[in-house]
């Protein structure tokens, strides 16, 4: 079945309100959408207000819409529902693309950058207070900045802590350094070609920022690019590894 709908700026037809199922562009231009998703499947082509062609198309719900005539209140039209939802996931596009807009709506401001996970993640929050004060039966509930923040803490505590972890257990294997130096003779480091930057191995495992696992120097044993201490620091510990027979 095919509807005529317009996400935007749409008019209706001279139809009464029950059949009130052609929304059209003003410039003339339909939008045309194909679904299979009907409350029952017609026998014919729907030629006229009946309760049958409101009940296939699932009801119809009312759409408030500008049509270029009013000066004050918008008019109320009837409408199958599956275009309504249309008509408001188009609306939440557009609420998207302005929030995420990078021009600042006023002198002195300046937008901070969203991406569309942040994005969705704050939308998700938004929801979750709403179902939040729907379901409460009293009590005091948070107002919403500080719902936010609560929440934002118990997703990004892990990371954090993980990360000051893995900072601390770098910066103890770095001072014992002096005590493990000797290694192999076969693995020795060599200063890479051009001087190009590789991503230090040891400094890689333990997740460290990028801009301080990059090293010039790489051992042509292990085709693996190293720090100077972090070479000695990873053949010892993979020989304690060895003796002790971890895998």
């Amino acid at each position: 079945m095919a509807l005529c709908t317009a996400f935007d700026k749409c008019v209706l037809l001279n139809v009464p309100l029950k059949v009130a199922t052609k929304p059209v562009f003003k410039d003339k231009k339909v939008s045309v959408f194909y679904t299979s998703d009907l409350g029952s499947t017609p026998k014919d082509r729907f030629a006229g207000p009946n309760d049958h062609s409101i009940e296939s198309v699932h009801g119809v719900e009312l759409l408030e819409h500008w049509n270029g005539a009013e000066s004050l209140h918008r008019p109320r039209f009837e409408v199958p529902s599956v275009i309504l939802a249309c008509n408001m996931f188009m609306n939440c596009i557009d609420r998207f693309d302005q929030l995420r807009a990078t021009n600042p709506i006023m002198p002195k401001t300046q937008r901070a950058p969203m991406s569309v996970f942040i994005f969705l993640i704050d939308a998700s929050i938004q929801n979750g207070y709403a179902v939040l004060h729907a379901w409460s039966t009293g009590g005091n509930i948070r107002i919403v900045h500080e719902f936010k923040r609560r929440i934002n803490e118990q997703l990004a505590n892990p990371l954090i802590d993980f990360k000051n972890t893995g900072r601390s257990l770098v910066s103890k294997l770095f001072s014992s350094t002096e005590e493990v130096l000797e290694i192999a003779p076969v693995h020795h480091l060599l200063e890479n070609k051009g001087k190009r930057q590789g991503q230090c191995y040891l400094s890689k495992l333990m997740r460290q920022n990028k801009k301080r696992c990059t090293s010039i120097y790489s051992c042509p044993a292990c085709s693996l690019a190293f720090h100077v201490k972090c070479l000695a620091v990873y053949h010892n510990l993979k020989d304690q590894h060895r003796d002790r027979g971890d895998v």
